[in-house]
């Protein structure tokens, strides 16, 4: 049985480091989503071995960055903000915790002072969440992170799966015209690609054939492809024109060796 706790982020305002009181800022402070810009969520729910992921680069060294994965170890609650029991599996505190102790096997090797080796305590941080036009300046105190139960397409680039859920794009989606328009090709292409093996491939909603064969890289994709192919033509003939010109017999005779190599 899982034991869930919530920790609703505070918010703070220019004339006053003080939290919103009045109900409607404090619940359209906690509407605004965390985004590109926002790294910070406006609630963290906690669950001990769930899987997280951090949004901000932190501590590139020890690989807290944009985009990296980890597992919720244990959560420290800030004695600032008690938890209030609402069941016997539930608990909500009305503040961030003081800190997430994490771990991967990107840090399993990694020995943080007064920290089990392999770990990472991630702290609070703050950050504005208001636009510049509004009269008032909300700040945020929160973790930059969020449970990883699931991630956009663009967050999961680079990465694959030994098992994974997709979530294919509708086939056809409206237009600012009222007209329908296939899925881009890219939305297609990369949630199909992050999985290891077929086998670990589950699609929650299967395309029609015309749809997905419908799936076309758009003009200026080709454009830039075609650019890079020219580029890379270019970048390889210079190459061997430096080879061949090099004082150096050591590269001349690498390069001949390279030429051997098949693509």
């Amino acid at each position: 049985m899982y034991y869930i706790i919530i920790f609703l982020i505070p918010h703070g305002t220019n004339y006053s480091e003080t939290k919103i009181h009045t109900i409607q800022l404090h619940y359209k402070a906690l509407s605004i989503p965390d985004d590109a810009k926002i790294k910070i969520p406006p609630l963290y729910i906690h669950i001990p071995g769930t899987p997280i992921m951090t949004t901000e680069n932190d501590h590139p060294g020890l690989k807290h960055v944009n985009g990296a994965e980890f597992k919720s170890v244990a959560i420290i609650p800030d004695p600032r903000y008690p938890g209030h029991a609402i069941s016997e599996q539930l608990t909500i505190h009305f503040g961030p915790p003081a800190g997430l102790v994490v771990t991967s096997q990107d840090i399993k090797d990694i020995q943080v002072p007064g920290l089990e080796r392999g770990t990472l305590l991630i702290t609070p941080k703050q950050t504005v969440v208001s636009k510049r036009s509004d009269p008032v300046i909300c700040r945020r105190t929160g973790l930059t992170c969020v449970p990883a139960f699931a991630m956009t397409g663009h967050k999961a680039q680079g990465n694959t799966f030994s098992r994974v859920l997709v979530d294919l794009p509708e086939n056809r989606t409206p237009s600012q015209r009222g007209s329908t328009t296939l899925p881009s090709f890219e939305s297609v292409y990369v949630p199909l690609s992050r999985g290891m093996s077929w086998a670990g491939l589950e699609i929650n909603q299967l395309m029609s054939k015309d749809s997905f064969l419908g799936c076309r890289l758009d003009d200026g994709m080709k454009k830039g492809l075609q650019k890079l192919e020219l580029h890379a033509r270019k970048t390889s003939l210079d190459f061997e024109r430096y080879c061949k010109r090099s004082e150096s017999a050591s590269l001349r005779q690498w390069f001949e060796r390279w030429k051997l190599l098949s693509e």
